[in-house]
């Protein structure tokens, strides 16, 4: 039963939430009042206890039943004492059915939504609270019947066979199924992430048809089409048909892709028609008929061997190609056994289209249904007609050879190959009488035997390894060996040839052997003396190499130090007169502009000068020469900084008087190398400049020989130079650094690199790639004993093919003086 409305404190405290200034017309009593009686919404008017602890319902409207208010207080008092303790309004929902206590009333199957306010007195003290019930139940049922709906839809388009991309006309992906996910192996994230034209593509996959496949969709087509697409989880490549359709989702029109893999059916016919290329491939006749011998199928081979055209090869049956005999041996023994054993193996004859009768090797497979009724035969036949005529002539020249075997004046042997408990096993099958002269074994004691039998059986066991490598690698051998006749050594030297059966099996070796005892003493003698002899030559050969390096080094360091001093005589006779030139010039630079600014106060003084004075200035051009003038003493300038530039990079490479180890800025000796170098790095064989890029991270200065250094830097940028000759884009990065009490120095360019051969040999003395009169081979050998012994460090090279290649200089920071 609904509660008198409270129109004390409660109402003052709630009029306190209306803004007068918001709402200066409106009567707040009466706005309460409204809100009070809406019988859609429940109020209530709660005193607040003991401080928040407890709760007492003063007021309800008729919206709310009484116990489901108080029973509402009672379960949710803490939310109420939060309301309390925080002062703010607290909000939350309650569940039906028994959330509320209330199982049996219709009350506690509703939804309610409840906010809570704080209402304060004129102390400012909160001594009520406004509670506010809003039933949901129907607001909460439509939302679960949507949900329900949209779970039902889920349901079914996630238990269709195909996989279904829901995407936009322009190729977002803005839904799939269930299907989706198993196919790519993938989660729903990462499915809705990707892109069809991107991770769902090949490169074979035709994206660039797509807009068009779309577009036609939206107009209302059916648009059927294959797409080649890969896993984004692992690359696994799959064959996928799809169906496009335009479907409207949401007052929207979208797309829809109805995707079936068939990527087992593509594999299934790729196979038929690889089996069935190779079947068209193979020289042997493969044919199939039917149970009564009409013929199905023939590939190339078999009508090529039989000379019937691939028009007429399914019109005739097999009995055609047989003789009568033939064709009653066929009837009467391999139908039978075929019949029995489902294939048949053997040897028969057939004729050509001409009446030409030859031998085939044949192989007949009966294929049966699931009941066991026959129901075709598949053939393969190989024409032997050339191995019946090798066997005739194999069979003539076996008894050839037994004449020879047996008359011979050499050794001949023979071991018979087989398989004993599997493992290969040798017999001997032949001695001829020249083995028993040349080795006292009669073909009595040896016949029948095993060579641990005979040779005894660490010696036998070598020799039978000799025959099984023969027979296992189906090709003569040749080879010495030694063997202890009478506990005395013999060499002989013995050549094995293999025979085999028609099947290629090797079932015997054949022998010949030849003593060379004699002649093995004697070339041990001299080997003995020539591995002597060869010790001696690599010695001196050794002695020669280090003398003339000796020699080349000498001679680099007499040049470079005679360089040395013509560079620095050159540039001390250069630099005084440049010097005076440069510095006449900035006086002269003056006076000229004094000159001139005469005459030109003298023309606006006189601005009539006489005719001769004109023709003199017309034929003079001196507006040109007044203009070019000054330009002409800047470009002198200019020239004779360059030289004082040059000389002072000059003096600096040659450093004459740091020959001797000292600390120096390692930069300025590589700068002075590269303005050396200028005239290369201005344009290569393709008229390209040298594009040199510095990294200088090396911030102290190093001890070290610095013009050697210098010497070293000049080789390796030389190379370099010569190695972009040919390159479209020629650059040369050197870069510094300081590692591990180290210097390091790293010199790379992006010419054509070098191969692993050349690599291995860059540093070796006298070897060189360029031609005859262009390079000597010293270089980089002298740069590599100037890193290493000189300074104690180490030079590398690294390279690659088109990538260019890179040398690594490592000497200490400071060098240890003995």
């Amino acid at each position: 039963m609904a509660m008198p409305s409270p129109m004390g404190s409660a109402v003052q405290s709630s009029t306190d939430l209306l803004s007068t200034d918001l709402l200066p017309k409106v009567d707040p009593l009466a706005v309460y009042k409204a809100l009070w009686e809406d019988e859609t919404v429940g109020r209530a008017v709660l005193e607040v206890l003991d401080g928040g602890e407890h709760f007492r319902v003063l007021s309800l409207n008729s919206a709310i039943a009484e116990p489901l208010l108080r029973d509402i207080v009672q379960r949710y008092r803490d939310r109420c004492a939060h309301c309390v303790q925080t002062e703010q309004p607290v909000n939350f929902e309650i569940e039906p059915p028994a959330a509320v206590g209330l199982p049996s009333k219709p009350e506690a199957e509703k939804w309610w939504k409840i906010n809570i306010f704080p209402l304060r007195n004129e102390a400012g003290q909160i001594h009520q609270l406004l509670l506010k019930a809003t039933d949901l139940s129907e607001f909460k049922q439509t939302e679960a019947r949507l949900k329900a709906a949209v779970q039902d839809a889920r349901v079914i388009i996630d238990n269709v066979r195909e996989a279904v991309f829901i995407h936009t006309p322009n190729g977002k992906i803005i839904d799939v199924n269930e299907q989706v996910l198993k196919l790519f192996r993938i989660s729903r994230a990462a499915a809705l992430s990707y892109r069809i034209t991107h991770e769902y593509a090949t490169p074979e996959s035709p994206v660039h048809l797509l807009p068009e496949m779309w577009q036609r969709a939206m107009q209302g087509e059916r648009v059927d089409m294959e797409w080649p697409a890969k896993c984004p989880s692992d690359g696994t490549l799959l064959s996928l048909e799809v169906t496009l359709q335009k479907v409207v989702l949401s007052g929207q029109a979208q797309l829809m892709a109805c995707v079936r893999d068939v990527s087992d059916r593509k594999q299934i016919e790729a196979e038929q028609s690889r089996l069935l290329a190779i079947l068209e491939a193979t020289p042997d006749l493969v044919g199939i008929a039917d149970a009564q011998g009409n013929n199905l199928y023939l590939n190339r081979a078999g009508q090529k061997m039989l000379g019937i055209s691939a028009e007429t090869s399914t019109c005739f049956h097999v009995s055609q190609t047989m003789s009568p005999s033939q064709q009653e041996l066929f009837q009467s023994v391999v139908m039978p056994h075929l019949m029995e054993h489902d294939i048949w193996k053997g040897e028969l004859s057939l004729f050509d289209k001409t009446g030409k009768e030859f031998p085939v090797s044949q192989v007949v497979i009966a294929h049966k249904d699931a009941s066991g009724a026959f129901e075709y035969m598949s053939t393969i036949m190989r024409d032997i007609s050339v191995e019946k005529a090798a066997e005739e002539k194999l069979r003539d020249r076996e008894q050839f050879l037994d004449s020879i075997y047996s008359g011979a004046d050499i050794v001949i042997f023979a071991w018979d190959i087989f398989t004993e408990e599997g493992s290969l096993q040798a017999r001997c099958s032949g001695w001829n009488p020249n083995c028993a002269a040349s080795n006292g074994m009669s073909a009595e004691d040896v016949l029948g035997k095993t060579p641990p039998e005979v040779f005894g059986t660490e010696q036998g066991t070598a020799i039978a390894q000799n025959f099984f490598r023969c027979a296992n690698q189906k090709q003569s051998i040749g080879y010495e060996e030694k063997i202890i006749i009478e506990d005395e050594p013999t060499w002989w030297t013995t050549k094995l040839t293999p025979i085999q059966n028609q099947t290629g099996q090797v079932y015997r070796v054949v022998g010949t052997t030849t003593n060379i005892t004699e002649l093995k003493l004697n070339t041990l003698e001299l080997e003995v003396y020539s591995q002597r002899q060869s010790e001696q030559a690599e010695a001196l050969s050794a002695a020669l190499l280090e003398l003339k390096r000796t020699q080349s080094q000498i001679v680099q360091s007499e040049k470079m130090s005679s360089l040395g001093q013509m560079v620095a005589g050159v540039a001390h006779e250069i630099n005084n007169p440049v010097n005076f030139i440069h510095a006449n010039l900035n006086p002269a630079s003056s006076y000229a502009v004094e000159l001139l600014d005469l005459i030109a106060l003298y023309q606006r003084e006189y601005p009539q000068p006489s005719l001769a004075l004109v023709e003199m200035l017309e034929e003079l051009d001196f507006d040109f020469i007044k203009k070019d003038f000054m330009e002409l003493l800047a470009s002198m300038k200019i020239g004779t900084q360059r030289i004082k530039e040059i000389v002072l990079s000059l003096r600096n490479f040659s450093r004459l008087d740091e020959s001797e180890i000292k600390e120096v800025d390692i930069h300025m000796g590589i700068d002075s190398t590269l303005v050396i170098l200028g005239h290369k790095l201005k344009a290569n064989a393709l008229q390209i400049p040298v594009d040199v890029i510095k990294d200088y991270q090396l911030s102290r200065l190093v001890e070290c020989y610095p013009s050697q250094l210098n010497q070293v830097v000049m080789n390796i940028l030389a190379n370099a130079i010569d190695a972009l000759d040919q390159t479209h884009q020629p650059q040369i990065h050197i870069a510094t650094q300081a590692c591990d009490n180290f210097a390091v120095i790293t010199i790379s360019d992006n010419g054509p690199g070098m191969p692993e051969e050349i690599q291995a040999r860059i540093f070796d003395p006298f070897f060189t790639t360029k031609s005859i009169g262009k390079g000597t081979g010293m270089g980089l050998s002298i740069s590599y004993q100037i890193v290493t012994e000189k300074h104690g460090g180490t030079i590398s090279v690294s390279t690659q093919a088109e990538q260019g290649t890179q040398f690594t200089i490592r000497i200490p920071l400071a060098q240890k003086l003995s």
